[in-house]
């Protein structure tokens, strides 16, 4: 029978074959190598390359004699890539750098990194400060190595703010300012005119100027706004006037009611005997107190007063009696008064005489 001699292989990552050979043949020789899986025919040279372990046979034969020998072959396999698991936590504008996870029961790794912006690292756990996708080669002491990808995360997007708020007025002393904020909020912070400070969304105010708001988000990221407050506390001037007195003769008179206020201001007025008036001047025969109330858009109000008086005092007149005769026929008639302006006398008598 032909003696030979087959050796024994290994499959690494390094070739990711093992070759199968036979040392000793004779040139009288034939080999064939057989899969002991399906003895299938695999090759008819003295070497011969499988990527599979597992048993192998080689049958030699001397063509000369016909005599054959079988001999078994084990192909092993050593390819052992690394177990590695990767992680990491987002980025954000509290945590600008985060360190990568790595998880893994082997020894002896190394490590190659490469990522956005041109990051290099041979670490095991490279801290990175760039959102985007991370590759690693990570190869162990057999030399077979596993390509893993790590996406890292960013979260810096800030709230969004939008202020309103309405103006101060005599009617409206204080008002809320309305904030919609939109995003995961952890902080709110108002300043404003008098050291005013607030942690609520929507505070109550009650002076004018600007405001401003620092919000911040769970992400650490911050958005500010300012808000301008005004106010109309502006007392409108008034003025009212009554045109005369009532006499025997003026039997009314005018009242006139101004003020530099807005058109859109309500002017009226009350008197004596439940008088009352929407108009800014009326005429009027009542004696006494008339009030004016003038209230503007802005409801800071302001009030005034005027008087009616009267003059119906009569002129009191003395005249003295007398008679006519031969020895006087003229009549002078003496007359006297107290009090008053005497402004036309006028007598009547007999025979229409004036």
């Amino acid at each position: 029978s032909p003696t030979f001699v087959v050796q024994n292989d290994t499959i690494e990552c390094t070739t990711n074959m093992a070759t199968l050979s036979a040392e000793g043949l004779l040139a009288t020789y034939e080999i064939k190598w057989y899969n002991s899986f399906d003895n299938s025919l695999l090759g008819e040279s003295p070497e011969l390359d499988v990527d599979n372990s597992g048993d192998y046979y080689a049958v030699v034969t001397d063509t000369i004699n016909g005599c054959q020998l079988v001999q078994n072959v084990n192909v092993s396999n050593d390819i052992n890539y690394p177990d590695v698991s990767l992680s990491t936590d987002t980025l954000t504008c509290l945590e600008t750098s985060v360190d990568v996870q790595v998880e893994t029961t082997d020894s002896d790794l190394v490590f190659d990194w490469t990522g956005p912006g041109g990051f290099t690292s041979d670490m095991s756990n490279p801290t990175v400060s760039e959102a985007g996708v991370y590759q690693v080669e990570v190869t162990n002491d057999a030399e077979c190595t596993t390509n893993l990808q790590l996406a890292v995360y960013e979260d810096t997007e800030s709230p969004t703010i939008a202020l309103s708020g309405e103006e101060l007025t005599c009617d409206q002393q204080s008002i809320v300012i309305l904030a919609t904020l939109e995003g995961e909020i952890s902080d709110i912070y108002w300043t404003g005119p008098n050291n005013f400070v607030s942690n609520l969304e929507q505070p109550e105010i009650t002076a004018a100027g600007t405001y401003s708001l620092l919000v911040t988000g769970t992400n650490g990221c911050t958005s500010s706004q300012d808000l301008l407050i005004t106010q109309d506390k502006v007392y409108p001037q008034i003025d009212s006037e009554v045109s005369d007195t009532i006499t025997c003769e003026v039997t009314e008179v005018q009242i006139v009611g101004n003020h530099d206020g807005p058109i859109t201001s309500i002017a009226s007025w009350l008197g004596p005997n439940g008088f009352s008036s929407e108009e800014s001047s009326f005429t009027t025969n009542q004696i006494g107190i008339y009030y004016l109330e003038v209230v503007p858009p802005n409801g800071c109000t302001v009030y005034d007063t005027v008087e009616v008086y009267q003059d119906l005092e009569t002129i009191a007149i003395q005249v003295a009696n007398g008679h006519i005769d031969c020895n006087a026929p003229v009549f002078s008639a003496g007359n006297s008064y107290m009090g008053g302006v005497i402004q036309n006398i006028i007598w009547k008598g007999p025979n229409t005489c004036e």
